[in-house]
């Protein structure tokens, strides 16, 4: 606080929130004095009301024995201890296998009849697997025992009118939480069914909520340009005082860069590719040219059609794809433009990958990540050049994509527009740092606030199991 004061910042405290409203260019927020704060950018980190347990003499005992949430730096302290974790949800799962690496004995306490009502499945597996776990279920806490501390739950298991005494050391509550969202309604802000606030590109894509600019919005950015959500209260954010910290710097950081672009209430300038630093790199090649790649590339293994447009491709890829397939779609601009993206990602007809992969909990489940995203059935992406000679190059700044292009995905189809069309893989490469690159690090600094790079390039000269790839190459000018 006093470092927040030296920079000039007002703290109003203990001031409800009535509501927030739209401004002209920004917001104005209400407080329950009547006070109005006007300002461009507006940051939601109110966290959670956490659901109570009901049991007698619980409050006494917060912080001596008895805790809400379950954290990392919570289990080291439980070593040698007696542990009782209540809560049926993924949280109280992944909370018992933290606290197994260090406790003694771990008991999770689940009112309901089933885990799997409410856990998901890889962790009830999990939890089987770890034998100093026991969990049970119909049971409830109805008493505590203490001195100083926490000495034991009393617990009331299924139809039992009797009570039993449960030895215990520590007593972990998580039982979920309802989002603090006070003030969002009057501007509209997108949620998902539990009341979270959806942020990032889910923001702009949730049903509840539509993005009015052409930029994408910022990562921790929610439907409403310039009303950022950090935290607790934010759909998807780990649960941990850590995280939150993490995340409210980051949002504060995203505004000043959005100020500084005129990028957070402003719709910003597109890159134009008829502007670009080579924009003869991006000539429509002729019919004679796309005729001369195609057979170049049937020579190397990878099987191209043809298409006339974008409507056309966006055909001949729900041709290709099996329904209920897992399919990956890189971020492409071409995939974009054409459909393709929300074709695979919204139709209903396959499972795509890349939301999955948003939803999955990455550190429970950071090996599962690697291998449904290195080993899809489908893979679905562009190019940034193809040359005369059959060869197909892509660029990436993370590398992440290239794996299942080279080899890991089962099946591969690239979209290429003709203007992507090159000579060599000399004049290929010179078209990614002179002309692609420039365009997608203005992109990127405008939907994420941050550079990209041309830190990893794959290049297919040949396909070593016929037909694997598919490049799909459409007369017309597609992405960069």
């Amino acid at each position: 606080m006093v470092q927040a004061r030296r920079f000039g910042a007002e703290l109003l405290l203990a001031r409800p929130l009535v509501d927030v409203s739209a401004d002209g260019p920004g917001y104005v927020a209400e407080l329950s004095d009547g006070t109005l704060i006007r300002g461009r950018a507006v940051l939601f980190a109110s966290g959670v009301e956490w659901c109570r347990l009901d049991v007698p003499g619980i409050d006494d005992l917060l912080g001596a024995g008895l805790y809400y949430g379950a954290g990392p730096s919570e289990a080291l302290a439980c070593t040698g201890s007696r542990v009782v974790v209540v809560g049926g949800g993924n949280s109280a799962g992944q909370a018992v296998v933290r606290f197994s690496r260090y406790a003694r004995q771990v008991t999770l306490l689940v009112r309901g009849r089933d885990l799997g009502a409410s856990m998901s499945q890889y962790l009830i597996d999990h939890l089987s697997a770890i034998p100093h776990v026991e969990a049970r279920v119909r049971t409830q806490v109805v008493g505590l025992e203490a001195d100083d501390r926490l000495r034991a739950a009393i617990v009331r298991a299924g139809d039992s009118t009797e009570p039993a005494q449960m030895p215990a050391d520590a007593l972990f509550i998580c039982i979920g939480g309802t989002p603090r969202t006070d003030g969002a309604t009057g501007i509209a802000l997108a949620t998902n069914p539990a009341g979270y606030l959806v942020t990032g590109s889910d923001g702009a894509s949730n049903p509840g909520g539509r993005w009015p600019l052409p930029r994408e919005p910022l990562p921790l950015e929610t439907n409403r340009p310039g009303v950022f959500a950090a935290g607790d209260v934010r759909c998807g954010s780990v649960k941990l005082r850590a995280a939150a910290i993490g995340e409210g710097s980051m949002a504060v950081a995203l505004v000043h860069r959005g100020w500084r672009r005129r990028a957070v209430t402003e719709p910003p300038a597109v890159a134009n590719p008829d502007t670009a630093a080579s924009p003869q790199l991006a000539e429509l090649a002729s019919d004679e040219q796309i005729a001369t790649a195609a057979a170049a590339l049937e020579r190397n293994g990878i099987r191209p059609l043809l298409a006339a447009t974008g409507a056309d491709a966006r055909g001949l890829v729900g041709s290709l794809l099996t329904g209920g397939a897992e399919v990956y779609n890189n971020t492409s601009q071409t995939l974009q433009a054409t459909g393709v993206a929300d074709d695979i990602e919204r139709s209903g007809r396959y499972q795509p990958l890349r939301l999955r992969l948003y939803r999955m909990d990455r550190e429970m489940q950071r090996r599962e990540m690697r291998t449904l995203a290195t080993s899809p059935d489908y893979v679905v992406g562009s190019v940034h050049a193809l040359t005369e000679g059959g060869s197909l190059l892509i660029a990436s700044a993370s590398g992440s994509q290239l794996g299942p292009l080279a080899s890991g995905a089962a099946h591969v189809i690239l979209v290429t527009g003709a203007q992507k069309i090159v000579p060599d893989v000399a004049t290929g490469l010179r078209r990614i740092y002179e002309y692609c690159y420039p365009l997608e690090d203005a992109r990127a600094r405008r939907a994420y606030g941050v550079p990209s790079g041309v830190n990893n390039i794959l290049i297919i000269n040949k396909a070593v199991t016929p037909g694997r790839v598919t490049a799909i190459i459409v007369n017309e000018r597609l992405g960069f």
